[in-house]
């Protein structure tokens, strides 16, 4: 086995106890575990024996066509180096911590190797995993990187077959920090370990402030979720603004991986003139089909602390999950090549 196989585990087996995978080490020959009596070990990879009967399963997917998605697929931009994207929106409330765990976990669960970054001081990434935040030390965030010369990202946990870097109230006193900052802090620490993931997402505050503006200048990409309403629609020229005179003079490449109409109801007169208004906003601009409003599987995954295809995988929530995911991935040009847990255990074995 190898430490590739283990980013889609969470569950293995060794010396007749089952364990719990909780982080791939800087030493590529061991892997950290929890056994069932709480006490960690950092035991040989070539030791553990895949539980492929603990490995949550996901519902094994039928693609859409290429013509049956909302989203053209960007040709020529299939899996060649690690992809960046930053989740933003200059408001709170709008998906953008939902986006970037579901679509994470899925493309874990797809086989690639993915890193969440958590940039919020709110943490609500590091919570919706189901890490406690008072277990968050602050060295374990991007802290020291924004703050401190040369920094390496910092050793991320493992949760739910992806990789994170979780945050806490101290990125508070990091954005008070980060102004004085070189602008590039972040991308100078992403480009030093490009080729160990395929995708990193990070997670933004509500306020476009300085860390995320350090974020979007490590980024390739931009996935915008937009509420339908008027917030939305006021929302879209801040972001714009944002990429414009904050972000494109020091990365110039950046571009709109996907924009995401989120809490979509088709019964409200609202939402329909907002949608509206966005489709031709954003024309010729890549544009998910709208997420229905379903507060109920999107609730029950968060008190769950699990990603929505974990937590209800056969509520229309899921397979809202399963459609973005793939518009996701066709706008920055992955390959839609998902695996069931089944033939993710049989991958790893």
């Amino acid at each position: 086995m190898t430490t590739t196989d283990l980013h889609a585990l969470q569950w293995v087996r060794w010396q007749s106890q089952d364990a719990q995978v909780l982080n791939l080490l800087p030493d590529p020959t061991l892997v950290q575990i929890e056994l069932e009596d709480g006490s960690i070990e950092d035991v040989p990879i070539s030791e553990v024996e895949v539980q492929s009967a603990q490995i949550s399963p996901v519902p094994e997917l039928e693609f859409l066509e290429e013509e049956e998605l909302s989203v053209p697929v960007r040709k020529g931009a299939t899996m060649h180096g690690m992809k960046v994207v930053m989740v933003a929106n200059n408001a709170g409330g709008v998906g953008k911590t939902s986006l970037a765990m579901n679509i994470g976990y899925e493309l874990g669960q797809a086989g690639y190797r993915v890193l969440l970054i958590d940039a919020d001081r709110q943490a609500n990434l590091t919570t919706w995993l189901g890490v406690d935040p008072a277990s968050v030390r602050e060295a374990d965030t991007l802290h020291a990187v924004v703050v401190t010369e040369s920094a390496p990202l910092p050793e991320p946990r493992h949760v739910h077959g992806v990789d994170l870097i979780p945050a806490f109230w101290n990125l508070q006193e990091t954005e008070a920090m980060a102004k004085s900052r070189p602008v590039r802090c972040i991308a100078d620490r992403i480009d030093s370990v490009r080729g160990r993931w395929d995708v990193v997402i990070f997670d933004s505050a509500p306020a476009l402030g300085e860390i995320a503006k350090r974020a979007a200048v490590a980024s390739d990409f931009l996935l915008v979720p937009l509420t339908t309403n008027i917030k939305g629609v006021e929302a879209l020229s801040g972001v714009r603004k944002f990429v414009t005179e904050d972000v494109q003079p020091y990365n110039p490449g950046l571009r709109y991986g996907l924009f995401v109409p989120t809490k979509y109801d088709s019964r409200r007169g609202t939402d329909r003139s907002a949608l509206s208004f966005i489709q031709e906003e954003l024309q010729g601009e890549p544009l998910a089909s709208p997420l229905p409003q379903r507060e109920t599987g999107w609730e029950l995954a968060a008190r769950e602390c699990k990603p929505v295809t974990l937590a209800a995988p056969h509520m229309p929530v899921a397979e809202d999950v399963r459609r973005v995911t793939q518009e996701f991935m066709a706008a920055i040009g992955l390959e839609p090549v998902f695996r069931t847990g089944t033939e993710n255990a049989e991958a790893a074995q």
